[in-house]
């Protein structure tokens, strides 16, 4: 298998891939990624990474991302800077379930929780509508709720507010 050219500098090993690309990968770490060769991918949603395949002793092949390489994580592993090819240990961590995600969840529907507080936001015709911020989601849930039984009536899919009584 043909190795990846590379270059050492300040403490970075950059190894040169295909189409003027390359990888960068702390110099210490550069032991554990010399003997594969490495490609670069674009996934779908654009980004770019480092990759090597290798066969099992099945005989099957795989594929093997160089930042979970490094990583040695089961996980999912982010690059703090947006750059895939930016393999540095520096740049890499390991995600714990639920802090990538884009939106927290919600408890109640219509009910978005803000810095200010709890929005109730219904939706008519694809466009949102602010019923107004309260102080708790449970307060911002019954709104919703009148709100959506007067717009959509007996369809209205109503949130079962939670009264905690101790």
């Amino acid at each position: 298998m043909k190795q990846n050219e590379v270059r050492f500098e300040d403490g970075v090993a950059y190894l040169q891939l295909r189409h003027g690309k390359e990888v960068m990968v702390d110099e210490v770490a550069y032991p554990l990624v010399k003997d594969a060769h490495w490609c670069a991918m674009r996934t779908v949603k654009g980004s770019v990474y480092a990759i090597t395949s290798y066969k099992t002793s099945d005989g099957k092949s795989h594929m093997m991302y160089m930042h979970r390489l490094l990583m040695k994580a089961e996980g999912s592993i982010r690059h703090k800077n947006g750059e895939g090819l930016d393999n540095r240990l520096e740049n890499l961590e390991v995600i714990v379930r639920g802090k990538n995600a884009k939106r927290p969840k919600r408890r109640y529907r219509g009910v978005v929780e803000t810095p200010e507080g709890f929005q109730a936001v219904i939706r008519t015709d694809f466009v949102p509508t602010v019923l107004g911020t309260f102080e708790t989601a449970e307060e911002a849930a019954e709104i919703y709720n009148k709100a959506a039984t007067e717009v959509y009536g007996d369809k209205a899919r109503l949130n079962v507010i939670r009264t905690d009584v101790c």
